[in-house]
């Protein structure tokens, strides 16, 4: 689900049942290095997870968008390709 003020840029796929708001934080899992909320960068393959938080009572998961995967722009997604690495995140393709 996209909602208004998010952004899924050119050529980046979304896993099935991904929540992306305008205010979703997003972040390479590759680097750990935060990227723009709210945005799938382009030729991405992005899926929703939870990054723990700590709170004064307890620990809770928040949602997040997380780039598994960059490609060389232009590059076409493989389905094939796509769905072994949603596998092997342990993403339900």
């Amino acid at each position: 689900m996209v909602v208004e003020g998010a952004r899924v840029r050119t050529g980046a796929k979304l896993g099935a049942g991904t929540v992306l708001t305008s205010s979703t934080r997003v972040f390479d899992a590759e680097t750990g290095a935060e990227l723009p909320r709210g945005e799938a960068p382009a030729w991405s393959v992005c899926v929703t997870a939870n990054r723990v938080r700590s709170f004064p009572g307890g620990d809770f998961g928040m949602p997040v968008l997380l780039v598994l995967k960059r490609l060389e722009e232009g590059q076409e997604h493989d389905k094939l390709a796509l769905n072994e690495l949603l596998r092997e995140h342990g993403v339900n393709a």
